[in-house]
């Protein structure tokens, strides 16, 4: 009747929203919010690679997507996240 244990043997999915997160990826700044400030950081990291040899300890932040490099991908991200607050 219920419980975890009954929907763990039904195999029942349950689905609700993340919780908010406590950052931005966008917050370059982390003044907890993503704005023009943050913006002028990205410009600043377009077109660095992980081949860098700072990468890690400087630019590796902005690769929004992972994919190691700053590339157009990343605004279209940063973009996502304008005004949000964490």
């Amino acid at each position: 009747p219920g419980g975890v244990d009954s929907i763990q043997r039904t195999g029942a999915v349950l689905i609700s929203d993340p919780p908010p997160p406590e950052f931005l990826s966008a917050d370059f700044n982390h003044d907890k919010n993503v704005n023009l400030d943050d913006f002028f950081l990205l410009s600043e990291a377009f077109g660095k690679k992980s081949t860098d040899s700072d990468w890690v300890s400087k630019w590796k932040k902005f690769a929004l997507d992972n994919n190691g490099a700053v590339e157009m991908n990343d605004f279209f991200l940063y973009s996502d996240q304008i005004g949000k607050k964490p």
